[in-house]
């Protein structure tokens, strides 16, 4: 999540498209993420450290 935030934030961009793709590579379902929204889902996940960024 980091480097989606960091590219998008930089670069002025509010919200991405997530596709979501099964065991053959079809993406099956898309959701909107907004970029400020992305700290927060990646601190759940422990993919955000702090010091890193």
């Amino acid at each position: 999540y980091g480097k989606w935030w960091s590219q998008c934030f930089l670069t002025g961009i509010e919200q991405i498209l997530l596709g979501f793709r099964d065991d053959y590579g079809v993406v099956r379902q898309i959701q909107p993420l907004l970029i400020k929204d992305i700290e927060t889902r990646a601190v759940r996940s422990h993919t955000w450290v702090d010091e890193n960024y």
